[in-house]
């Protein structure tokens, strides 16, 4: 009935067990617990005793996540410890009788779309407060990471030269702090292959969080003054192109090459629009007037 419930709000169940580990909670389950988009917990008790695993679990949910992204529900009436009794727990007897089941199923269904609308509120709410507080660093920082209403942004990237500037540096860290980016450290091998040429730090990677996401499409929202996609890109190609231009000495049949390429590979090809300004602008023949 919950698996059923889950399934038709659109998200995809997991159930998470308690393995038997001494002294520790396997990490599988902790990161489960921290990345799922809720947690759901039954703590229908069983000839007057409640699920140690499952009361164990949703301590840590608890203390990990927002109120509103752990669910309790129960169909039992005995008295909940002290310390959980404060704890709103959705109350639905799905073994009570003929039609029992479908009624309990649509209260979890409602309860789970109660706290996605309001999740999505708070989300909304912290988006808003969190590109309100951007400083120029954090703002630098998103602008070189080419955030734009039309571009997704990248699963995982790697610091490269940002590393080695100190605003850019101040922006990272500004929104690793805010919850928008985090990070993905490298390897021990690659760390000290690097070290001695001071370029560690450039092969720390970074990804953005759930939250960041957020935060980078209201940014590019903002930043382009709430166009169309289509009138940001067209804004955002005629401001780019003019640059590359001038930083590479385009000529104008080089700009049309770099146009044609940019129309075949489409967004995804913005990424990389200066490498490929580069490799054009070193194959276009020496302009005879500058010599």
């Amino acid at each position: 009935m919950i698996k059923p419930a889950i399934e038709e709000v659109g998200l995809e169940p997991y159930r998470v067990d308690l393995s038997q580990v001494a002294d520790s909670i396997p990490p599988r389950i902790l990161e489960e617990l921290r990345t799922a988009r809720l947690v759901f917990g039954d703590i229908t008790s069983e000839n007057g005793l409640r699920n140690a695993n499952v009361m164990y679990e949703l301590g840590i949910a608890h203390a990990i996540r927002r109120p509103e992204e752990v669910l309790v529900f129960r169909s039992d009436n005995d008295r909940l410890p002290f310390d959980i009794a404060p704890i709103f727990a959705d109350s639905y007897h799905p073994d009570a009788g003929p039609g029992a089941s479908v009624s309990a199923k649509n209260q979890v269904v409602e309860a789970i779309r109660r706290a996605l609308s309001e999740i999505d509120l708070t989300r909304h709410m912290s988006v808003q407060r969190i590109v309100d507080a951007l400083d120029v660093t954090s703002f630098e920082f998103l602008a070189k990471c080419g955030i734009t209403p039309f571009t997704k942004v990248r699963s995982e990237q790697e610091l490269g030269d940002a590393a080695t500037s100190s605003r850019a540096m101040a922006g990272f860290s500004r929104l690793l702090s805010l919850g928008v980016l985090q990070t993905t450290l490298p390897d021990f091998i690659a760390l000290r292959e690097h070290a001695s040429t001071g370029a560690a730090a450039a092969k720390l990677k970074f990804s953005f969080t759930p939250l960041g996401v957020a935060v980078a499409e209201e940014f590019g929202s903002r930043f382009y003054g709430r166009r169309t996609p289509a009138q940001a890109f067209a804004e955002f190609l005629r401001v780019e192109i003019a640059r590359l231009q001038e930083e590479f000495n385009l000529s104008a049949d080089s700009v049309a090459k770099l146009m044609a390429s940019i129309a075949a590979g489409g967004s995804d090809s913005l990424g990389n629009v200066r490498e490929l300004a580069a490799e054009i602008g070193a194959r276009q023949a020496p302009d005879p007037s500058s010599e």
